[in-house]
């Protein structure tokens, strides 16, 4: 990704975090964990090898199992933990999902929080709810943790937003919620959103839509620059109600 790549998506992002440059970072820090990782299983590996060779030269017995003989199974529940969480944001069930979720997790990654010390979903939820949110995983991989007590999960998902699939545009792909498990239990959760054909196919025509017809609202439904939402309350009516009338004025212009 080059700089004028980045320095366009700072115009695009919907979120204040979620700027490519940002993702880029995110991404760089997510092949750094899973290099980390790698280099731990090797060490457990030539750890063992080494115990193992130690032990049959003082007729200890037989060496010790090696890393791949770890039952899968509690990554099987893991999976289905991170798996459940996922399902209930995708229907807004806050609630739902924040059972799942450990006392101490790090959710913030997340992203879309009230503020800095919120530990609940339900304003971001309510949100994507009005905002039109859709979201489809396609698929889901178990990934070794930094630290031997977690197992992270890395689930691809494709979207939707301000009713975009009532326009025909996207699904969005390219996308993915990395969750990390402790103990049957969320401890960490963030979302990488590739955003560059929505901001282009909608985010971009809409934003300018509401500026043109509803200048009155864009302080109230945007932070500043129109790049990122603004929760609220009154935020999010105006999204829902404007969204559904963007769309209607959108089909009606195109003779729909």
């Amino acid at each position: 990704m080059n700089r004028s790549d980045l320095e366009r998506a700072r115009s695009l992002s919907p979120i204040s975090d979620l700027t490519l440059e940002g993702l880029a970072r995110r991404r760089e820090r997510k092949e750094a964990h899973r290099r980390m990782s790698t280099l731990i299983v090797v060490a457990v590996v030539a750890s063992l090898a080494v115990g193992a060779v130690f032990a049959a030269r003082e007729g200890t017995g037989s060496p010790m199992p090696s890393p791949a003989t770890e039952p899968s199974v509690s990554n099987a529940v893991d999976e289905q933990v991170a798996r459940r969480f996922l399902d209930a944001f995708g229907r807004f069930d806050a609630e739902q999902a924040m059972t799942y979720v450990a006392a101490d997790a790090d959710i913030t990654g997340m992203d879309g929080f009230p503020d800095a010390g919120s530990k609940s979903l339900t304003m971001l939820t309510s949100f994507l709810e009005a905002f039109g949110w859709k979201q489809t995983i396609t698929s889901c991989e178990v990934l070794k943790a930094a630290l031997p007590t977690d197992t992270t999960v890395t689930c691809h998902f494709d979207w939707q937003g301000l009713r975009s699939d009532e326009l025909d545009r996207g699904p969005f792909s390219d996308s993915e919620f990395v969750i990390t498990v402790r103990g049957s239990k969320v401890v960490e959760a963030s979302w990488y959103w590739n955003i560059q054909k929505f901001s282009v196919q909608v985010w971009d025509p809409f934003a300018a839509w509401v500026a043109k017809t509803y200048p009155e609202d864009v302080g109230v439904m945007y932070e500043s620059g129109q790049t990122d939402f603004r929760l609220s309350p009154e935020s999010i009516r105006l999204w829902e109600r404007r969204s559904q009338e963007y769309v209607n004025e959108v089909l009606r212009t195109e003779g729909r």
